[in-house]
């Protein structure tokens, strides 16, 4: 059965402190890479440092691979062709893109459209693909809003090709490419023989194993209004946390604070709660409900949680309550 907090519980992960300790014989080790617009984290407790350092670089060039194919960031990746020939021809992808927009559209589907990957002419629109600050009028927005319907995106399992069926569409795997990196990074450090991990990409984190001495990895959770506060710390272990929140990409436009997270229901940003913790079996769930229970808030994301199973999700609310 799903557990799920009461208001206020917890904050956002996108500072987290991950509570390291070494015991005994085992040393932590620790690197960092730039990947898909983030520092990436791994830190591995491991007897043979040198072999940790040998894995961890082949997690990382796992994570650019990914990078390289679904960022849009990337004028050459897979998501950026299919962006280019919307409403014209098919693009035949990878396993990977195709596995990870099939997902996306799961997530639609459960949420009735709270998560949508073709939110890219919105997310345009408010300028986060791009730093800015703008806040659209409604003519944009309705106008930008006409392009968005994750149904309007064609799939051919036997071809591996995707389509996007009208011009001017666009897809952003924003809220889902992140966690699928850090699963497949993972999975390389598994394969690898590594059995006590964190992978941590800017908040999507996988927690492998157990450190020395420990029941779980213990992960801090910050107030997102208070970066310096950690309002909870929770153990996992084999399992995956992500948060989705109001204070990583914004701006504030008079009394309004406009976050990255954009409803595309409405081409509003989402502004129900500040953030929202979600952990789960795997990165590439944990990031794309995050997301999704976001949008909805904390009364529909209540209602669309009591269909999962093995997720726990906590809302940090609007306004704080002491």
């Amino acid at each position: 059965m799903n557990r799920y907090s009461v208001q206020g519980l917890v904050a956002a992960i996108a500072s987290l402190a991950i509570l390291l300790s070494s015991c005994g014989k085992v040393t932590s080790i620790k690197e960092s890479s730039l990947l898909m617009g983030t520092v990436v984290e791994i830190t591995i407790q491991h007897k043979d440092p040198a072999a940790a350092r040998k894995v961890i670089q082949e997690a990382f060039y796992e994570g650019e691979r990914i990078e390289n194919l679904l960022s849009i960031y990337k004028k050459e990746s897979e998501v950026s062709m299919i962006n280019l020939k919307a409403g014209v021809e098919e693009v035949k992808v990878s396993r990977d893109c195709l596995y990870v927009i099939e997902e996306a559209l799961s997530y639609s589907e459960l949420s009735d459209g709270a998560f949508d990957i073709t939110v890219g002419p919105l997310i345009e629109l408010w300028g986060f693909d791009r730093g800015g600050k703008k806040v659209p009028n409604k003519t944009e927005i309705k106008k930008a809003l006409r392009l968005l319907n994750y149904k309007n995106i064609s799939i051919n399992r036997e071809k591996s090709t995707v389509k996007l069926k009208k011009r001017g569409m666009k897809i952003d795997l924003g809220g889902i490419a992140k966690g699928y990196a850090v699963d497949r990074m993972a999975a390389i450090l598994k394969n690898g023989g590594i059995k006590k991990a964190i992978v941590n990409a800017g908040g999507d984190i996988y927690a492998l194993g157990n450190p020395a001495g420990k029941s779980g990895w213990e992960i801090g959770i910050r107030n997102p209004r208070d970066h310096e506060g950690i309002v909870d710390v929770i153990k996992v272990k084999n399992k995956a946390i992500a948060t989705s929140g109001d204070y990583e990409k914004f701006f504030t436009k008079g009394s309004r604070r406009c976050s990255h997270i954009i409803d595309p229901r409405t081409g509003e940003p989402a502004s129900d709660v500040m953030s929202v913790t979600v952990i789960a079996p795997n990165a590439l769930e944990a990031d794309a409900l995050a997301t999704t229970l976001f949008v909805l808030g904390k009364k529909a994301g209540d209602e669309l949680i009591r269909q999962l199973e093995n997720v726990e999700v906590f809302f940090f609310p609007l306004k704080l309550t002491k």
